[in-house]
């Protein structure tokens, strides 16, 4: 009997999987269209993508119906919109819109989409898959590219390597790439250079605009080291990815960074060494050591190691993962990126001179011990222009990390930029802190920023450009090339060009946020609302917060500052832009403290000389930078005060501190005796 039911059973369970295995192997198993008539197992040829049960065939703009081919395999005949269709025929039917599949009785709703009027840039892996290059950043993979222009082949060759890049990005579904040539090769018509980067335009920008506003207003604001960049729709393996940002690396050498190619020199004056990068690594690698610096281990420098230099300021946890850095006498943590591979003299060399730039800015007066002016180390007029930019578009980013600088060989200034990495910019954030926020269009920000606001890993101090900003000469300048260029050219060039970009990117970004269902809903019409709210509202941010610049970049323009004078904790803001003669409310000290003494209110004069402000009264702004310090009282040893009586006592002596404890003890014995008492 127990056979019998055994055998019944697993009879049932045969044939409760048969329909399943039947259904996997009924109707249309893969799809794909070649827009320009080629194989199916071309690079171009585009496979169909399934979202909440539509179908989506995302196809280049130019792709051209007549030339269009299908390839499909099916258990059955297919029909679309009732007209049978043959593997390796025309799909010329597949135009765009809605359309119905059917094989073996099994319907399938597609959705024919075509995108923007912008290049198509094919990439296959050798693998065939992202599966490996997408398991570690650091993974490479030797593939192909095909590139199309309004329908003319415009590139078609070998990749060395695709990989991943990026930060906060590369956490994201849709992620960056790096693609890099054998030889230096012009990719949309951009100068000629083996590497490029795919920035993927993701997540902190729906409206798949704010690096192509932030790097063409770097270059209309004369920052002449800022990337190139054409925006594209991607598909690698024949799926599409999306609108990307097809841009040239930020690095050191011809049509990229016009700065001496240290790199290239230290592998010339090593001949023996096959690999730089694998030489050991040197010098502080783990921890926070103010004043420390890493390098390779490479036993021959060039004989000029003056240039060039590219820097960036990063987090303390990405900085631990480049080869080569310093952290600076402040604390800020700078990636030496070029040269990649720094000798100990090339670390040792930057780093002293940073460190003496940085004295100069930090100090009261702007000069360091040497009786040199911080504008001696620094170019003020690449200073001015990449501060505006940040402080235009809010990148919550600045003096913290993706902020570059770089110096040429023999000469001694360091050289702001390149404008980089601008998805966390242009009210991407609701709140950093204490008064800081970034969606907001009428506040400051980037002259506003304390280190720890973001990396707390680090000291407490004012980032770069909220140090520069302090100074009268600084602000000038920042005045004078506000006023007289670069408000014009956000306001008449850059942020007007930003309604005919949302236009012409609107169908690829329908594309692009279904496939990675951004508003989690694969209606096209749906999206495309979705779309054009937040691209409008990338645009109202600019269009507000230009005439604030107007007024804050103005010679009376004004700002406060909090000072804890003396104080720890995180810094405190009020970024309203003011005008000189306009009154503030001070703000409540939510963050200071100091240790033994009392918060009592503020003071204009740091040795509180000056007016006094109560938290909550308003004082008059009677400049541009109007700083109110915290004053504090030593309370550690003062009198106490009886409540009853209102008289002084004197501190507690240890004997004193004996007693109270021996009252608490005595009131607990009370309570014990009172329920021994209750429950007897």
């Amino acid at each position: 009997m127990k056979k019998t039911i055994a055998l019944f059973l697993a009879m049932l369970f045969i044939f409760a999987l048969c329909p399943a295995v039947y259904a996997e192997d009924t109707g249309v198993v893969t799809l794909a269209v070649n827009p320009y008539g080629g194989s199916e197992d071309d690079i171009d040829s585009v496979r169909w993508f399934c979202a909440g049960g539509q179908y989506f065939l995302f196809l280049p703009a130019d792709a051209d119906p007549q030339a269009l081919s299908v390839y499909f395999s099916a258990s059955g005949d297919v029909t679309l919109d009732g007209a049978a269709i043959v593997s390796g025929g025309s799909a010329a039917a597949f135009t765009p819109g809605t359309h119905t599949l059917v094989c073996g009785g099994v319907t399938y709703p597609l959705q024919v989409m075509a995108g923007s009027a912008l290049p198509a840039v094919f990439l296959t892996t050798k693998s065939g898959s992202l599966a490996y290059i997408e398991s570690n950043k650091d993974n490479k993979e030797a593939g192909k590219i095909r590139i199309y222009e309004n329908g003319a082949k415009t590139l078609d060759g070998e990749l060395k390597q695709i990989k991943g890049r990026g930060n906060a990005t590369w956490s994201y579904p849709k992620k960056p790439y790096n693609i890099k040539f054998d030889k230096k090769t012009s990719v949309l018509g951009m100068a000629k250079a083996k590497k490029w980067t795919l920035l993927a335009s993701c997540k902190m920008d729906n409206a798949l605009m704010k690096n192509a506003f932030a790097l063409d207003f770097g270059r209309a604001a004369g920052l002449p080291e800022t990337s190139e960049y054409r925006q594209a729709d991607l598909y690698i393996n024949g799926e599409y990815r999306g609108v990307y940002l097809i841009c040239e690396s930020v690095e050191a050498g011809e049509n990229r960074v016009d700065i001496n190619d240290l790199d290239k020199a230290n592998e010339e004056a090593n001949p023996d060494i096959e690999d730089l990068g694998a030489q050991p690594k040197k010098g502080v690698q783990t921890g926070y050591v103010p004043g420390s610096s890493k390098w390779v281990d490479i036993p021959v420098s060039p004989a000029d190691i003056s240039g060039g230099y590219l820097l960036e300021m990063d987090y303390l946890s990405r900085y631990h993962a480049e080869p080569s850095g310093f952290i600076s006498n402040m604390g800020a943590p700078m990636v030496i990126g070029s040269p990649e591979y720094a000798t100990e003299a090339e670390a040792a060399y930057i780093s002293g001179l940073w460190n003496e730039a940085e004295a100069a800015l930090y100090s009261p007066t702007g000069c360091n011990g040497n009786g040199k002016y911080y504008t001696d180390y620094f170019d003020l007029d690449s200073l001015v222009r990449c501060y505006i930019a940040e402080e235009l578009t809010k990148d919550v980013d600045v003096g913290i990390t993706s902020s570059y600088f770089y110096k040429k060989a023999n000469d001694n200034k360091f050289y702001a930029g390149p404008l980089w990495d601008f998805d966390h910019a242009m009210g991407s954030h609701t709140n950093i802190g204490n008064g800081l926020t970034v969606y907001e269009p009428d506040t400051w920000y980037a002259n506003q920023l304390h280190r720890n606001s973001i990396d707390t890993a680090c000291h407490d101090f004012e980032t770069f450009f909220a140090r520069c900003y302090r100074f009268a000469d600084f602000r000038a300048a920042v005045s004078q090339a506000w006023t007289e260029e670069l408000g014009t050219t956000a306001g008449e060039a850059c942020i007007p060009a930003l309604e005919a970009l949302r236009d012409k990117l609107t169908a690829s970004a329908v594309m692009n946020h279904i496939r990675w269902n951004t508003y989690g809903t694969a209606d096209p019409s749906e999206v495309r609302g979705c779309y054009l709210q937040d691209a409008d509202a990338l645009i109202s941010f600019l269009t507000a917060r230009k005439p604030m610049l107007d007024k804050g970049f103005a010679a009376d323009g004004a700002l406060v500052i909090y000072d804890g004078n003396g104080g720890t904790g995180a810094a405190l803001y009020d970024a309203k832009i003011y005008s000189v003669g306009e009154t503030a409310a001070a703000r409540e000290n939510i963050s200071f403290s100091c240790e033994g003494r009392t918060f009592r209110g503020w003071n204009t004069a740091e040795d509180g000389s000056g007016q006094s402000v109560a938290p909550g009264e308003r004082f008059t702004l009677t400049q541009q930078v109007n700083v109110l310090y915290a004053m504090w009282e030593d309370t550690s040893s003062a009198p106490e005060t009886e409540p009853a009586t209102g008289q002084p006592t004197e501190p507690q002596t240890g004997a004193d501190k004996g007693g109270v404890w021996q009252r608490i003890l005595a009131f607990f014995r009370k309570i014990l005796d009172f329920f021994r008492q209750l429950f007897k």
